[in-house]
């Protein structure tokens, strides 16, 4: 078979999951047509009358007589489509009833044709030196088709014309002729035949307004019906999504009808070198269909809409075929008697693949499926539900599936759609039916493998022998209306044990919602606002919470009394609340946590403020005062804590514009200078120490707080000597006096005494960058730093008057280079320095690089992180991550990667090792270019091993 053709880049796995790999094909629409009928079917004369329908007896029968035992009921006519919908699914043409109008024009210089008239109702047109033939069809409903024929040579034949020559003004075929008969043209065309077709109108799915290229030496054309007989011929499918097209090649191309190809002999593919594919779908027999049908999954269930359970009609690109090999540079790598797939969505059910092999799990296998695709049922609008098929090869098989949600017109599934404005939401009413959204994630698996997270964590947990963990989160408005807004939230969730999220979700560990189980309503209107919250946890005892059963806040803020003059702001809350100290290892560390018991907290907080101006500083004097009783303290009393203070606030806001400052080497084109300077005084007193409090409003998250207690048990051997000391004791590393010191003020249990002088400082150089007209504004360059200056030094900072001396600075050299750096200094000999330095550069061609510096004490890290991407050439690239600590001389993590981007398939092979677990991975991918196009991530499915590795 000749490589002319084509390549359709799909996986093994894309046609395994397309229907052929089970067996048998789907029931699915298929041509209504006989294989072995000729390739353009015979006109059928008007006396005949209409065709056949398979409810009709044979033609012996008058028209309209129903076979026994089947519905009385005429087929449903699909819109737009010019056919019926038989119940098996298949469609019947109806006969071609629509206008089309055709028109000629030279290909080349001018119009060389020889006209004949056989008889007087037809003209034969013998044309060489190229000839442009366009037809428009205007077909019922407004849809309107144009076709364009280009050819160097042939004869085109038109009946009922009248003799009437026309090559002037072309031919109407909707107009009857002068002997009433209706006007039709057939074309024979050769030497460099191209027919291009475009649809528009109101034609529904992917293939609206897109164009496909019919390419072939010799082509028979019946004008009236819309179909040909093509030979060697290239047909150029474009489909939305995608962006190279889609290629079928054949020894015969066959067009039966308005939306229907099948091609002999062919090939297929979707390579970017068209001329020459890699990967190549070859079979006997290709047929495309393109129509408005009862959609199916692959195992030929009818899709049904999720709200209403009706069957769905929507479009499809369906390709079907027999005998098809799968071949990769001329290797046949795979087989099937029959596939069917959908060209828009040649993956089916299956969107993720991915392999791995580490030490720490083994060879892996990640699938990832569409359950709406495999339950064949039309997911509501916003709605994506995802099936987890995975196998761990250390650990065990994995089941897990995600669903998430938007209904931006309310309701769980979206609801029924009122008009606009009609409905309560709209009216700014309350409403239990508003927009929402939301996530479903529920992993389990069976794990017989021992967790590798790093560092020591005392003995081996003895986990359950089925691990996992589910979530749901729901976020819904009620009310939202200018002035006034009401919220719900909701989050359900289970946890198995302590290690299995860090260990199988790393990053959702660390940066994710916490696993809590709650119901929350919060709302405002003006200045006047309030919660609700109803948070009861099980089974979670290797955390430290405080369960709120239930609590309730409100606030007042900004109401302003004498003109302005004076502000006054309020908060309060009040809850129940069961506070439960971890009982598994890590244990609590701190007073705070020792304790477990149920109490009542009832807190009050409020401050008055008098800003006034004094020239260009605008100044705020202010006093807070906060009321709170607790039921029971962390000496089993109930106790009642009085807190007061007040300060003063200044602040001072320039800018300058230096609109003469140009110039090219540092890019800039004007210069505005904006500055800020901040002073913030503050004395405070408490009458009770916050260690007697418990720490009801936790300061850190669950990944932080088991962090900690792991590790500052641990300091003394891990940082020798006296830093290592202080880590593990130091109250210079409390989160709650921390939290002190930098006047954290909206934690009610953590305020204690304070006096403190705070200074803030904020540049920025802006200019201009872009082309003439469209100039965006840029922050060039940026600097904020600040310090604390505490006058009790010994009570409030340890015996120093300074602390958090601390910056951050960045230079937008350009817009695709930086420079940016950061720090934070304690005057303390055990205190924390922190020092980053980095560079960035990206460049449009793919080119990415990264160079940092981190130097962080007491704990001794001097690391250096290099990242760059490289393009090498148009199809190879690189990329190579590593972090190296000078300060206890260890590699952290070493990764590279080595791509080659082909006109098919782009293959990956990888190598990784971190030192932290202790886990080597090696990596290897072979990506279907079609897959990336469809936004398919066919490597790495969820990647454990990666998410170990802290890749994610």
């Amino acid at each position: 078979m000749g490589r002319r053709a084509v390549r359709f880049g799909v996986c093994v796995a894309v046609w395994a999951c397309g229907g052929f790999a089970f067996g048998q094909v789907p029931p699915a629409p298929v041509p209504f047509t006989d294989p072995s009928a000729p390739s353009v079917a015979p006109r059928v004369p008007d006396s005949v009358g209409p065709p056949r329908t398979a409810f009709q007896r044979p033609d012996t029968s008058p028209p309209g007589t129903m076979i026994p035992d089947t519905p009385a009921v005429p087929p449903p006519l699909l819109p737009g489509a010019g056919e019926v919908q038989l119940p098996n699914g298949a469609r019947v043409p109806l006969p071609g009833g629509s206008r089309q109008l055709i028109r000629f024009a030279p290909r080349y210089d001018k119009i060389n044709a020889d006209i004949k008239l056989p008889d007087k109702d037809t003209q034969q047109l013998t044309f060489v030196g190229g000839l442009i033939v366009n037809v428009t069809y205007e077909k019922p409903g407004g849809a309107v088709e144009e076709i364009e024929f280009a050819a160097d040579a042939g004869v085109v034949v038109v009946r009922g014309s009248g003799g009437a020559n026309v090559l002037n003004g072309g031919v109407d075929t909707g107009t009857p002729g002068p002997d009433g008969k209706r006007v039709d043209a057939d074309l024979y065309l050769t030497g460099n035949v191209i027919i291009r077709t475009k649809a528009e109108g109101d034609l529904k799915g992917p293939a609206k307004g897109l164009t496909n290229t019919l390419r072939a030496d010799q082509v028979f054309y019946d004008v009236r019906e819309n179909k040909c007989v093509a030979l060697d011929a290239d047909l150029e499918l474009a489909t939305e999504g995608l962006t190279d097209t889609v290629h079928l090649y054949g020894k015969e191309v066959q067009r039966l009808g308005d939306n229907e190809w099948r091609v002999l002999d062919a090939e297929a593919f979707a390579s970017k070198l068209p001329s020459d594919p890699a990967l190549v779908l070859s079979a006997r027999e290709l047929s495309f269909t393109t129509r408005r049908v009862i959609r199916r999954n692959i195992f030929g269930i009818p899709y049904r809409d999720a709200k209403t359970g009706e069957t769905e009609i929507g479009s499809e690109q369906i390709l079907t075929g027999n005998n098809v090999f799968a071949e990769y540079s001329g290797v046949p790598f795979f087989y099937s008697p029959v596939l069917r797939t959908d060209a828009t969505d040649p993956l089916g059910p299956l969107t993720g693949v991915g392999f791995g092999n580490d030490r720490i799990f083994g060879a892996q296998v990640y699938t990832t499926w569409d359950m709406y695709k495999l339950l064949a049922v039309r997911p509501p609008p916003g709605h994506r539900w995802r099936l987890h098929l995975d196998y761990l090869g250390d650990r065990g098989p994995g089941l897990g599936t995600d669903y998430f949600y938007t209904n931006t017109r309310g309701g769980l599934f979206g609801g029924m759609t009122p008009p606009p404005g009609d409905d309560d939401y709209a009216l700014g009413r309350f409403t239990w039916d508003g927009p929402n959204r939301g996530e479903v994630r529920t992993y389990a698996m069976s794990d017989g493998g021992i967790d590798t997270l790093g560092g020591f964590r005392g003995a081996p947990a003895n986990n359950p022998g089925v691990r996992g963990r589910a979530l749901w989160f729901h976020d819904q408005d009620l009310l939202n209306a200018p002035g006034r807004w009401l919220r719900a939230q909701g989050q359900f969730a289970y946890l198995s044990d302590r290690d299995f999220r860090e260990q199988f979700y790393k990053n959702e560990f660390d940066v994710g919602r916490n696993l809590e189980s709650y119901a929350y309503v919060n709302g405002a209107t003006g200045n006047l606002g309030g919660s609700l919250l109803v948070q009861g946890n099980t089974f979670r005892p290797w955390v430290t919470e405080a369960q709120s059963l239930p609590r309730v806040d409100g606030y007042l803020l900004g109401e302003s009394f004498f003109d302005g003059r004076v502000n006054y702001s309020a908060r309060g809350s009040a809850g129940y609340f069961r506070f439960s100290p971890a009982t598994r290892t890590p244990l609590p560390i701190t007073p705070t946590d020792a304790n477990r018991y149920d109490l009542g907290r009832f807190d009050v907080n409020q401050e008055l403020s008098a800003p006034l101006d004094v020239g260009p500083i605008r100044l705020t004097p202010y006093g807070v005062f906060d009321a709170a009783y607790y039921t029971r303290d962390n000496t089993g009393d109930d106790r009642a804590r009085l807190y007061g203070g007040g300060g003063v606030r200044a602040a001072i806001s320039y800018s300058q514009l230096y609109s003469d400052v140009d110039s090219e080497l540092f890019n800039l084109k004007g210069l505005y200078h904006k500055g800020y300077y901040g002073i913030h005084y503050f004395y405070g007193r408490s009458n009770t120490d916050y260690t007697l409090l418990p720490q009801i409003d936790r300061l850190n998250d669950d990944a932080l707080d088991i962090g900690d207690r792991f590790i500052r048990p641990q300091q003394t051997s891990l940082v020798p000597g006296t830093n290592g000391i202080a880590l593990a004791t130091s109250p210079l590393f409390d989160p709650q006096r921390l939290a002190i010191r930098r006047l954290l003020q909206n934690k009610v249990d953590t305020l204690d005494d304070l006096q403190v002088v705070q200074f803030q400082n904020s540049q920025r150089l802006q200019t201009k960058r872009g082309f003439p007209g469209s100039e965006h504004t840029v922050d060039w360059f940026t600097l904020d730093t600040g310090f604390s200056f505490f006058p009790e030094k010994a009570p409030d900072n340890f015996g120093k008057s300074l602390a958090f001396s601390e910056y951050a600075a960045l230079w937008n050299v350009g817009d695709r280079t930086s420079l940016t750096s950061s720090g934070w200094f304690d005057p303390f000999d055990t205190g924390a320095r922190f020092f980053s330095f980095g560079s960035n550069f990206n460049r449009p061609d793919g080119t990415n690089f990264f160079l940092g510096y981190r130097h962080i004490d007491p704990i001794r890290s001097r690391a250096v992180t290099l990242a760059a991407s490289y393009q090498l050439s148009r199809r190879y690239s690189t990329t190579v991550a590593s972090t190296y600590d000078f300060g206890i001389q260890a590699a952290l993590s070493n990764t590279i990667l080595l791509s080659r981007v082909g006109s098919d398939v782009t293959i990956s092979v990888g190598l990784n090792y971190n030192a932290i677990v202790n886990n080597f991975g090696v990596q290897f991918t072979v990506v279907p270019n079609i897959a990336r196009m469809l936004g398919n991530p066919l490597a790495g499915g969820r990647g454990f091993g990666n998410q170990a590795l802290g890749m994610r």
